[in-house]
């Protein structure tokens, strides 16, 4: 069953996996996740130092992480806060994988 990107999204927060059919036959086969959001994550756990030392500075020393879209590329890992482009926020290929 395809879908358009409303319904994708939706798919996503029940916890399913989606791509684009286009994704398939075009070879890429990438995977479309939402990462859910954190709450409370200290200073010490962010890798980025600058980012590090702006959360040790807030209250607490903790942040929260609001939930994202996360790009599984074959081959080159997983890209975090994935942006769709025009063509994928009109497409009706959606469909979900598991």
């Amino acid at each position: 069953m395809t879908m358009n990107i409303s319904q994708a999204v939706s798919a996503m927060q029940s916890g399913s996996v989606v791509q684009r059919a286009v994704w398939v036959t075009e070879g890429r086969n990438w995977q479309l996740f939402l990462t859910a959001s954190v709450t409370g994550v200290p200073a010490e756990d962010f890798t980025n130092a600058a980012l590090s030392a702006l959360v040790a500075s807030l209250p607490g020393g903790v942040v929260n992480v609001a939930p994202i879209l996360t790009l599984y590329v074959p081959g080159n890992g997983v890209h975090f806060g994935w942006v769709p482009e025009q063509v994928d926020v009109l497409a009706t290929d959606w469909q979900v994988i598991s």
